[in-house]
């Protein structure tokens, strides 16, 4: 049976049973599915099937039928994303790799009820941007896609401090203007003193520069604000090893572990810092457990290849390389350590460049990072740096 195709407006309204200006409401507001003829200024035109699927989800969703109210209708939506957003709130305050996809669910559905919602936008653009972060995204899908959530909060009118913080967020970690990100964070922070995320953002951004000191603190006051968003000690934990505290780095990771919280990031970090401790049989083992026990960490089994590269066990380093460059995700980092520990310094800078471009965590610390100091006693990684950007 062919599709019915409804070419105006008007069509598409006496199709619904509702005036032209309601149903360009729905479509503003709810995403009623209205196309238009050679872009975004063309001719609408919608199709019925499209448009019963949609109306039967904003129905039941609002609880009446296609003759209740409109007013009725719209409250019933606005609500269930009021409700949402309310929910990831209280997430949020809880934050840590695990709820982070969560939290963007969430905000993505107060979303879908309400696009006229923006601090739901903002929401969904902070927790995407911290699962790229984390590891949980990719860069390259993750932090478009956190631009356009801030451009729509933008677009209606949404421009506080909310807004202002997440626009440096992808300063920092998407266009890499840390200048520009630098004074987002404290313009923020100059309204809100105690914004953990912007307190968050500027330690990271330190961290980037190589102020190790002051990122330290900035986290360490982040924390503070919500004791449970366990990002927090993640990223702590992070600069610490990158201040080559790898004592303090070991102790706050098994703090972190003790009290519930086994993230990935945390683990890594504690590899890294077993690796500068020195490479014996019994960190071989321990480093085999942790990638076992976190085997979706690819930065987790980039480490263990390493460290086999660096202990003489060059045949299972390569078994590991073979590995990540087999899988998908955030697989560069990884593979440019394995290369590190086999000698292969000019083809990890190439993986390191790359990672670089994708957004990791971990290029945010290559100033400063340990396990790449084989490059760093060579001049021309500097040279590289700054060819990225990094000292900007």
């Amino acid at each position: 049976m062919a599709r019915l195709r409804l070419d105006s407006w008007k069509s598409i309204a006496e199709y619904l049973r509702r005036s032209p200006r309601t149903v360009q409401r729905w479509h503003a507001e709810f995403g009623l599915p209205v196309h238009h003829f050679g872009g975004g200024k063309g001719p609408v035109f919608s199709y019925s099937d499209e448009l019963d699927a949609w109306l039967s989800g904003f129905v039941e969703d609002a609880g009446g039928d296609r003759q209740g109210g409109d007013d009725d209708l719209i409250a019933a939506r606005k609500a269930r994303s009021a409700e949402l957003v309310a929910q990831a709130e209280e997430l949020w305050d809880l934050r840590s790799e695990n709820n982070l996809s969560t939290i963007a669910s969430l905000y993505r559905g107060a979303v879908d009820q309400n696009p006229a919602n923006a601090p739901a936008f903002i929401g969904m653009a902070n927790a995407i941007i911290l699962s790229a972060m984390m590891g949980a995204m990719r860069g390259s899908a993750a932090f478009p896609r956190a631009a356009e959530a801030v451009q729509r909060a933008l677009r209606l009118g949404f421009d506080g401090p909310e807004t202002r913080c997440a626009t440096a967020w992808l300063q920092l970690a998407y266009e890499r203007k840390w200048r520009r990100a630098r004074e987002g964070f404290e313009e923020v922070l100059q309204y809100q003193p105690r914004s953990s995320h912007a307190l968050t953002g500027r330690g990271v951004l330190q961290a980037a520069q190589g102020s190790l000191d002051a990122a330290a603190r900035d986290l360490e006051e982040a924390g503070k604000q919500y004791s449970l968003a366990s990002v927090c000690t993640s990223l702590l934990c992070w600069v610490q090893y990158l201040a080559r505290d790898f004592e303090q780095a070991m102790d706050t990771a098994a703090q972190a572990s003790a009290g519930g919280d086994n993230g990935a990031i945390t683990a890594a970090v504690e590899a890294f810092a077993l690796i500068q401790s020195g490479i014996a049989t019994s960190s071989l083992r321990r480093l085999e457990g942790m990638a076992r026990t976190f085997s979706r960490s690819l930065v987790i089994q980039g480490a263990l290849g390493y460290a086999y590269a660096v202990s003489d066990h060059a045949g299972r380093a390569r078994e590991m390389l073979h590995n990540l460059n087999r899988m998908k995700g955030e697989s560069l980092y990884p593979i440019a350590l394995v290369l590190i520990g086999l000698n292969e310094k000019s083809q990890a800078m190439v993986f390191l460049e790359q990672a670089y471009a994708e957004g990791s965590l971990w290029s945010l610390g290559f100033r400063s990072d340990p396990i790449l100091q084989p490059l760093r006693d060579d001049s021309r990684y500097e040279a590289r740096l700054r060819k990225l950007g990094h000292s900007n």
